[in-house]
């Protein structure tokens, strides 16, 4: 039996993720948000939320975007919604097709 002392449990500050835990600490937060510039193609799919928002009032779906681009599912829209989010340019309810709100910078 392992001992609770060599390996603790992840504390709530941390995120697991495929096995390994990674510790979020606000300064590393914070740095990846400022600095991080988004790539041509995230312009793109920030570009088309917003669009989308202002002509039907309510956000795409997952599935919306992955037609939009032309990707084979909506798992590769979610990718880049994740990445928009951990820049800080978007945020994500869980649990909701279109909870997706473009924040303001």
């Amino acid at each position: 039996m392992l001992s609770e002392s060599l390996y603790p449990r992840a504390a709530p500050s941390q995120m697991t993720r495929a096995g390994y835990n990674l510790l979020m600490t606000e300064d590393l937060y914070s740095y990846d948000r400022e600095f991080c510039e988004l790539t041509p193609e995230q312009e793109k799919v920030l570009d088309f939320l917003e669009d989308h928002r202002d002509q039907h009032g309510y956000p795409p779906t997952r599935r919306e975007i992955a037609d939009k681009f032309g990707w084979a599912s909506a798992n590769a829209a979610e990718t880049h919604l994740r990445t928009l989010e951990r820049k800080g340019r978007i945020s994500l309810a869980a649990g909701i097709p279109r909870g997706i709100k473009v924040l303001n910078l």
